[in-house]
């Protein structure tokens, strides 16, 4: 599929000239939902070609700034490549690391997110407690996925909430985007303390 709406395609240029992955709509619909502010500091786990990431990064022109990790070398030097120009900037970080292997000050993150990252999306859900000391107060914590069956919507967002919620979280909201091809849903998490 091609275009804004979703999937892997390419636009524009002729044959033979080299051609951007076109931005799936649930990139877009995530960086909405988590509403991105000029000064926030994000981290985003699994960060894939760094779609997503450079979409954030769009949005840090107040001193934010984002931390992106992917525990693949191919990953990881895709998203740089993808962001040089926020890598630059300073607004970007772009981490060949692993969740499991990441160290952070607490208090270093306002936003932490993630999109159909195994662990925080299908469970076990114990790393996701892992962040919890990086979170601001305030902070928050985004699972982004998009279940291949959209009859089981809320069966989905019911397991990882309740994973989640035994991680150490309170679950403050549940959305789902109307996302081409099929819906994008969203967990929405605070530490328990703060909920």
């Amino acid at each position: 599929m091609s275009g804004s709406t979703g999937g892997s395609g390419t636009r524009g240029g002729p044959a033979g000239r080299s051609a951007r992955p076109a931005v799936a709509e649930r990139h877009r619909w995530a960086v909405e939902t988590m509403d991105v502010r000029p000064d926030d500091r994000v981290l985003e786990i699994g960060c894939g070609h760094g779609v997503a990431a450079g979409l954030v990064a769009e949005r840090l022109t107040g001193g934010g700034r984002i931390t992106a990790l992917d525990r693949s070398a191919k990953m990881a030097e895709a998203a740089r490549a993808r962001n040089r120009p926020h890598l630059a900037a300073g607004r970007a970080d772009i981490r060949e690391l692993s969740l499991a292997d990441a160290v952070f000050p607490e208090g270093s993150f306002d936003k932490v997110f993630a999109a159909h990252v195994g662990t925080l999306w299908l469970g076990p859900y114990a790393e996701a407690g892992m962040v919890l000391p990086w979170l601001a107060p305030g902070g928050a914590l985004y699972l982004f996925g998009q279940p291949l069956d959209t009859r089981q919507l809320q069966d989905v967002a019911h397991t990882i909430a309740s994973g989640v919620e035994q991680s150490g979280f309170t679950v403050r909201a549940v959305e789902v985007g109307q996302t081409a091809p099929r819906p994008t849903l969203c967990v929405v998490a605070v530490p328990a303390a703060a909920g």
